[in-house]
């Protein structure tokens, strides 16, 4: 091949490099590329979250470094901030989910005379973009150690700070350039409660787990392999504060957390040593914080009053038992109870969890605490000592076997004023209110028809 041809060859090769090439792409591709920037890491002191820099010796800043120069006046400003913000999944960004609705901004430094300098940037920041203030960082050598910037800590806000200082164009004015990024983030925390079956929180502390205990995992169907321990008590849990967690995977997770306790959904059984408790988990939206109930499934318990002074109905999984301070038959002595939360009325009640069994250790407590008094005729009546209650049939409360919802009548021991005396053959004048050899009741209180006596008169 001759000069002449090779050299259209050429020619030709390059046309058809710039053909395949779209100009418009390279330029799309200029200006969709990231600023360059190092993010300054932060950590949680406290209720605060502070980021901590190397500070410039000289408010003159190159692109290619950072040179020493004598200091300039005071400026207009020294600290640019720009704000970009991102809503939950990608959506709008809630600026409620700050305090007053606005992002706060503290700088912090120590000199070298022993001083410690604070000063929170004003205005505070209330919208997306860019904001310029005057700090007045310690630029000519006196400042000891690096410099700090401080804002609240935020469960529902990631914050990143990064510093694009070295990697801005020179604008004139120099100084420090910030972009913070605003995450918004579904709420991570949840309130652990643990109550029994009617929603009471639990009084006793042997019905909350033993400190010997080994404790379920917590976790969350939208976070990976993140998990924090269930309490032993009341208190709260954050998922935030797992190191293993991405708060990316808080970020997408639009429509809350689904937690999980031990790998157990709401209203499945978890077992916690030798205690059974039913998870009862809210499923609030993103915003709101969780609560995780941890019902605890007691062998016996009191079943509240409702407004109306009566008990509620019986919990999911348990019978009931009632007890009736009346005499089982016919104008027999009315009673009422005398301890517990039934005080003063007629019918007690224990709910008891379906397949106890009436050897119960703690049914059988919670019936012996059962105390009534009964009247008649205006003669009080103690409760029987040999067989306290019985049912319609009369029988007593079983010692075996599974308990069923029942109702059980309180039994009386006789007054000794319903015992009738021996009667003479030759009795004493009936009609002397004093005389104590006729009797004046029959067996139910009642006056006794004195014509059925013989009197027979001493002479």
């Amino acid at each position: 091949m001759d000069k002449s041809k090779r050299i259209l060859s050429i020619i030709l090769s390059i046309f058809m490099l710039f053909s395949i090439v779209n100009p418009a792409s390279l330029i799309a591709a200029d200006e969709t590329k990231p600023v360059e920037s190092n993010e300054i890491k932060g950590k949680r002191v406290g209720d605060k979250e502070v980021f901590t820099f190397k500070l410039p010796e000289s408010n003159t800043v190159t692109t290619k470094s950072v040179k020493k120069a004598p200091r300039r006046a005071p400026q207009n400003f020294d600290t640019t901030v720009t704000i970009v913000t991102e809503g939950l999944n990608g959506g709008q960004f809630d600026w409620s989910a700050l305090p007053n609705e606005q992002f706060s901004i503290t700088a912090k430094w120590e000199t070298k005379d022993g001083q410690n300098h604070e000063k929170e940037l004003s205005p505070a920041i209330t919208a997306e973009g860019i904001t310029q203030y005057y700090v007045g960082w310690p630029i000519d050598g006196t400042l000891t150690g690096n410099a700090e910037i401080v804002t609240d800590f935020n469960q529902k806000v990631e914050v990143r700070v990064l510093d694009t200082t070295s990697f801005s164009t020179p604008d004139g004015q120099g100084g420090l350039k910030f972009t913070i990024e605003l995450t918004e983030l579904a709420e991570s925390r949840a309130k652990v409660e643990y109550v029994d079956p009617y929603g009471r929180q639990l009084t006793d502390t042997n019905d909350l787990p033993a400190s010997t205990d080994t404790m379920p995992k917590v976790t969350v169907d939208e976070l990976t392999d993140v998990e924090i321990e269930l309490p032993k008590k009341d208190g709260q849990i954050n998922m935030r504060s797992s190191g293993d967690l991405d708060d990316d995977e808080l970020n997408t997770a639009a429509d809350g957390l689904t937690y999980k306790v031990g790998g157990k959904a709401d209203e499945e059984e978890v077992k916690i040593g030798e205690k059974e408790y039913i998870v009862d988990i809210s499923q609030p939206s993103a915003k709101e914080i969780a609560t995780i109930k941890m019902v605890y499934q007691k062998d016996v318990v009191v079943p509240p009053i409702d407004d109306d002074g009566n008990p509620v109905d019986p919990a999911t999984g348990y019978v009931r038992l009632t007890f009736d301070a009346n005499e089982n038959k016919q104008d027999g002595i009315t009673g009422t109870h005398q301890v517990g939360d039934y005080t003063g009325k007629q019918l007690s009640y224990i709910d008891v969890k379906k397949g106890t069994t009436y050897d119960n250790a703690n049914l059988k407590a919670a019936i012996k605490d059962l105390k009534v008094q009964g009247t008649k005729n205006q003669i009080a009546y103690e409760q029987d000592t040999t067989q306290a209650w019985e049912d319609e049939n009369k029988a007593a409360i079983p010692t075996t076997g599974a308990v069923t919802a029942k109702t059980y009548y309180a039994r009386y021991a006789k007054s000794d004023k319903d015992i009738i005396p021996y009667v003479p053959d030759n009795p004493d004048d009936p009609t002397n209110p004093d005389d104590k050899n006729v009797p004046t009741e029959d067996e139910d209180n009642n006056p006794i028809d004195k014509s059925e006596y013989d009197i027979v008169a001493f002479k």
